[in-house]
């Protein structure tokens, strides 16, 4: 199949391009600045604030995936830069909507991302489904807006899957190294509480279920990417020194400190609930990594 990757460049984007090329697929992306970056195939030039895109990064394409968007973890959370996170996502969407209305041949398969903090995050003991409300906190609304620009694409009648993700846990980025960087020192600790649920997923696992709907025809509608033994914040520091053979009795960083050092970015260590994957394992989907210690000898290995 021929494969268009917004976002290719990214964490799971590079990997899932590397899988999907190893597969014996096409695989092609869009750039701001559109060199040759192996695996992909070709690299279209697109501008989603300019809602730009190269007219042939389309031709003859049978599934498009949207990871685009930019990263939540980047600089401070200031009104602007918090416009700028749901701005690129909304954009990028919108502009591959765009393209794709006025292009005569359309893709069979649509695959878009959002993320769990769709969800709200005061109740620590949620397990929350795809039906169940948003936060009208900044991350839900965030999600919100997003997941309301991919409907435009399905709009179109292309079908459509759109996975919620959850923490991913890889070793070549993200929050994992940033997470086992202070274990691996012995400084392992709770943050705040320690209770806040990380409703994790192996980075395998993650490529492993953007690519589901490709070859399962059934799949379509809104899905959580996660684990289904979500751990809190301080069972998986604990798991991780027990992985690593580091002590773990560091007192606990408190909230009030991570808040200082992160600003408003700190609810991304300091606040999480569980997520539910049951509609994920009802509909077919096989996870290879469900254990936490497993995942964790995996990715330090």
């Amino acid at each position: 199949m021929n494969i268009l990757i917004a976002g290719g460049t990214g964490l799971i984007g590079r990997q899932l391009a590397a899988q999907l090329h190893a597969s014996g697929h096409q695989v092609y992306g869009l750039s701001r600045r559109p060199e040759a970056i192996p695996p992909f195939t070709r690299m279209f030039a697109w501008d989603p604030d300019r809602r730009s895109i190269d007219p042939d990064a389309l031709a003859n394409i049978d599934v498009v995936i949207n990871l685009a968007g930019k990263s939540l973890s980047d600089n401070r959370w200031t009104n602007a830069n918090r416009q700028e996170m749901i701005s690129s996502r909304v954009n990028a969407t919108l502009t591959l909507y765009e393209a794709l209305k006025a292009n005569d041949s359309k893709p069979s398969l649509y695959i878009g991302a959002s993320a769990v903090g769709y969800y709200p995050t005061e109740n620590p003991q949620a397990n929350h489904v795809e039906t169940d409300p948003p936060s009208d906190k900044f991350l839900g609304q965030c999600c919100v807006q997003w997941e309301e620009a991919h409907a435009t694409v399905s709009s179109l009648g292309i079908r459509s899957a759109i996975f919620r993700i959850g923490v991913v846990l890889s070793k070549q980025g993200g929050a994992f190294p940033l997470l086992y960087r202070p274990v691996k020192l012995g400084l392992g600790a709770a943050l705040g509480t320690g209770r806040q649920v990380l409703p994790w997923i192996h980075i395998d696992d993650m490529c492993r279920i953007l690519t589901w709907p490709i070859t399962n025809n059934h799949i379509h509608g809104t899905y959580n990417a996660v684990s289904p033994n979500p751990a809190t914040q301080l069972e998986f520091s604990r798991t991780l020194a027990k992985v690593a053979g580091k002590p773990h009795f560091m007192p606990a960083v408190p909230a009030f400190l991570l808040k200082m050092i992160l600003g408003r970015k700190a609810v991304i260590v300091l606040e999480g609930s569980g997520v539910s994957c049951t509609k994920c394992l009802t509909d077919g989907f096989t996870f290879l990594h469900t254990n936490l210690e497993e995942s964790c000898h995996n990715l330090i290995e």
